[in-house]
Order: structure tokens, then sequence, then C-alpha cells
């Protein structure tokens, strides 16, 4: 017997199939998608998971604030907190992006780059904005009928 023979097979184009279950490509079937996730969710994948030790985007914020390395563990609980609120409202990770959010609260609060700790000055902005903001939606809940 010769292994090396080869057998020319004549393809089947648009013939009906008696048993499709027989002659075609069976494939897996697509899994359910899943309902359109809230954006929270995406946000929370944007938001770093890793230690500060590990995250480049801590260094960057830190450096940004000018906080040094001796500060960083008294820093990091704060800084977590203004990246969390960057990410949230800026919808992105990007440290560009990040780094023009937080630009923006220093110039509306009127931080100078010179003054001393301007990170505890933006963490207790977005606290209170965050305060506020569940305080609106509260308040939201009650007026949603004729009030007047």
């Amino acid at each position: 017997m010769d292994i090396t023979q080869e057998k020319t097979v004549k393809p089947i184009l648009n013939q009906a199939v008696s048993n499709p279950a027989v002659s075609s490509v069976k494939t897996s079937p697509e899994p359910p998608k899943a309902p359109a996730e809230d954006k929270v969710d995406d946000i929370e994948k944007l938001i770093p998971q890793e230690p500060y030790q590990t995250s480049p985007l801590f260094y960057e914020i830190a450096s940004h604030f000018g906080i040094e390395e001796d500060e960083y563990d008294m820093a990091k609980n704060e800084l977590s907190v203004i990246v969390d609120h960057a990410i949230g409202q800026m919808k992105s990770n990007k440290v560009e992006d990040i780094l023009t959010f937080l630009n923006g609260i220093e110039t509306k609060l009127g931080i100078s780059s010179w003054t001393p700790k301007r990170y505890k000055h933006v963490y207790r902005y977005v606290r209170l904005t965050a305060k506020r903001s569940a305080l609106d939606k509260a308040i939201a809940a009650y007026e949603r009928g004729d009030i007047k």
C-alpha cells in the first residue's frame, strides 16, 4: 500500500444537503450577549487595582503634586481618591487626561504651583463634590413629583 497516494475530491457547491448535521461544519454556538454594562462598571475597570508601589500612574500624580518619596505612605489614600474621581469624570485613565483634569481643578480653586500640599486642597474639594453629588441625588429623589 502506497501512503503517498493523492485523492482528488470535487467540491460540493450549492447543492441541497440531505443531512446538514453530517455534512456541515459544526461550530460552537455564540454565547448569549451580556446586557449592556453600566458605565460605572466600565469606569471601575479603568481604575488601577495594583498596589501604589507598582503603579506608574501613582508616581506621575505624586510628581505632579511635588510629593517626595518619604511622603508616599501619607499621601497614598488622598491621591487614590483624587485619581478615582478624575478617572470617573474624564472616563479615561490616561495620565495626560488626569493631569489636565487636575490642572483644571487647581485653576478653579486658585491653587498655585508653589502652594505646599496642593493635593490636600484638591482632596478636600473632591470629597465635597462627592458629598454634593450624593445630596443632589437624594434631593432629586424627593423632587420627582410636582412640588411647587
